[in-house]
């Protein structure tokens, strides 16, 4: 099997062939077909989340089918299309994978997808119907959950809210696509690409600022009537963070965070307005339930009512893998496809 292998922070991945063992209790082995890139790659490789287990296996958000099971799996069997995804579902979280290469052993954690089979806990796999395109599904393992589930899981998200959303990429377009499909009154995209801000208009952004050109905070303040009832932060940036938090409403304004910040570095804000209403939180996965959610993100999807297509920007193959981690950092990409096929 091929597999991309992070050997050396800060260095180019590799990849290579390499042997994933049998599964065991509570594992399945997966054909992967598809998977997504996520910024949490960029930081693995950068070692600002720094793995101890070099050589390790990448991967988060992934499609394929399944091979083989092992003991005291029930969720799916072989021949099921899966979705793999990072939130923890139903089943058992079993114990994590060991591949070995010509160099020795190559490390793993319960779900990887830059490797054309995964050995994979049973509590990272979800079965869906077959008619869903494996490519489309594999969106679904991050960037639909953490972006749409944080509003559609949302109860005070109504009618006539005001949302913002900070960071244009497949998760915080799918934050704009959920707060449009539940009906908010103005949803505002952030970015710092006009053509990412383009993209958000047709996901369902009723307004749009560059934040190179004009202050987001003022603006937002102005279109919202001093602060949006809602803030979304898919980034991952300290900046952007802090100014999600202040462009949120000081009396009524929710600030979701969904990006995740560089080991060490600190937020900077001003508690007084959290005495008075305003609410600060994160969200891990967009509160999603996977056996529940994913398949209904694949009925809306089949059914024409849920934007899949328009998020992949960009699709490499396996052997493209360091390409397409240049184009992640460009900024400039929706959601970036691995074809692992």
């Amino acid at each position: 099997m091929k597999a991309t292998v992070l050997r050396e922070f800060g260095k180019p991945l590799s990849v290579e062939d390499i042997e994933a063992p049998a599964p065991t209790a509570g594992q399945l082995l997966v054909r992967v077909h598809y998977s997504g890139f996520c910024r949490t790659q960029l930081e693995e490789m950068a070692g600002t989340r720094a793995d101890p287990y070099l050589p390790h296996l990448l991967g988060h958000e992934g499609a394929g089918v399944v091979e083989a099971i092992g003991e005291g799996v029930t969720t799916a069997k072989p021949g099921d299309h899966v979705v793999l995804s990072w939130i923890a579902g139903d089943g058992i979280q079993s114990e994590t994978p060991n591949y070995s290469s010509s160099e020795g052993p190559v490390n793993a954690g319960w779900i990887t997808t830059f490797n054309t089979y995964a050995v994979v806990s049973e509590n990272r796999v979800t079965s869906i119907r077959k008619d869903m395109p494996l490519a489309r599904a594999a969106l679904l393992g991050c960037a639909v959950p953490t972006g749409a589930g944080s509003f559609l899981h949302e109860e005070g998200l109504k009618t006539e809210s005001t949302v913002a959303v900070f960071g244009t990429g497949g998760i915080g377009l799918n934050a704009i696509q959920a707060a449009s499909y539940r009906g908010a009154k103005i949803i505002i995209a952030v970015d710092v690409h006009e053509e990412k801000l383009e993209l958000a208009r047709t996901f369902g952004a009723t307004h749009t600022i560059n934040a190179t050109k004009t202050d987001p905070v003022a603006a937002i303040k102005k279109l919202t009537n001093n602060g949006a009832d809602f803030t979304f932060e898919s980034a991952g940036l300290i900046k952007t963070m802090e100014q999600a938090y202040d462009a949120a409403s000081d009396t009524v304004g929710k600030v979701i965070l969904a990006g995740v910040n560089p080991a060490a570095e600190k937020m900077s804000i001003d508690p007084h307005a959290l005495h008075f209403g305003k609410v600060l939180t994160g969200t891990a996965g967009g509160f999603s339930t996977p056996a529940e959610d994913y398949p209904k993100y694949v009925d809306l999807y089949l059914e024409g009512r849920w934007k899949l297509d328009e998020l992949v920007t960009h699709t490499f193959t396996l052997d493209e893998i360091n390409d397409a981690a240049d184009m992640l950092k460009s900024g400039k990409a929706g959601r970036v496809l691995i074809d692992l096929t």
